[in-house]
């Protein structure tokens, strides 16, 4: 059976699922055959050791200490994901929860479903848990959450800025949707931009400039890992990087190359979907 988690604010708490399955041993004996996967972008090799990467695992693998957990990747060489599936049924998986580190769904997540799609005739069941910004209320949490390690340069006279990827589908959207919660929030001086798509840098700085307030910029990554596009179209030395193109429009910046996932809010967020997926079992 297949099934496309959206995201279920049933009111459950916090915790209950790895506490429900410690304390009932035949629940636990019987999900021995349960898997969840955690799905990236990249190649096993390059998150392998993301700092990033490996909290929100670590926060999961607490949380549900009955479960197996394992992490894939869906880029590289080859379909890691669809290579992993297969050999989860070969050793007897019964049911897999595969929680996408993504932050929408974009063409990315559209391809994971995709897989999981051709895939699901392997097991008994099949679910897919919903990408991080995926209702108005993660939005908030994740609103507060990068606000609480910018604020220190909150002065009036500094831009906060959050550089996300960006994707050409609809899905883009929650950019500006986000942009909207830290208003909504009060946070005037936070901004969201994206490196394909809308809100570009330009069109956020052109902004600024009507403005005439900010002297500084402090770039965050809105990305769950600190990796290539972080560490070069972000904080890179390249023409094209946002730090040099801020800079050459007379800005002093600040880079702050650390991915969402090091967060433990954001950690909180998808530890809650992959919940709601387990109450779907």
């Amino acid at each position: 059976m297949w099934t496309e988690m959206a995201y279920d604010r049933s009111g459950r708490s916090g915790r209950c699922i790895s506490g429900c399955a410690s304390a009932d041993p035949d629940q636990g004996r019987a999900r021995k055959n349960l898997l969840i996967l955690l799905a990236g972008i990249g190649d096993s090799g390059q998150e392998s050791s993301d700092p990033d990467i490996a909290a929100i695992e670590e926060a999961v693998k607490r949380t549900f200490p009955v479960f197996q957990v394992r992490r894939v990747c869906t880029g590289g060489s080859g379909n890691d994901l669809e290579k992993t599936l297969e050999q989860a049924a070969r050793d007897g998986t019964g049911q897999v929860i595969v929680q996408p580190f993504y932050l929408l769904r974009g063409h990315k997540y559209a391809e994971l479903i995709h897989t999981l799609k051709r895939q699901e005739h392997l097991f008994e069941k099949v679910l897919a848990g919903a990408p991080l910004l995926s209702e108005a209320a993660d939005m908030d949490e994740a609103v507060r959450a990068l606000y609480r390690r910018t604020a220190e340069y909150d002065d009036g006279e500094t831009a906060l800025c959050f550089l996300g990827h960006g994707t050409p589908t609809g899905a883009n959207r929650a950019y500006g949707r986000l942009q909207e919660r830290f208003a909504a929030a009060g946070y005037e001086n936070c901004h969201v931009a994206v490196i394909k798509n809308t809100p570009s840098l330009e069109e956020v700085m052109a902004l600024w400039e009507k403005k005439k307030k900010y002297k500084r910029v402090v770039l965050r990554p809105l990305m769950v890992a600190a990796g290539t596009h972080v560490k070069k179209d972000m904080a890179g030395e390249r023409n094209d990087s946002a730090r040099s193109i801020l800079e050459r429009a007379g800005y002093e910046v600040l880079c702050i190359v650390e991915g969402l996932g090091r967060l433990p809010e954001i950690q909180d967020i998808y530890v809650r979907h992959i919940e709601a997926a387990l109450a779907k079992f």
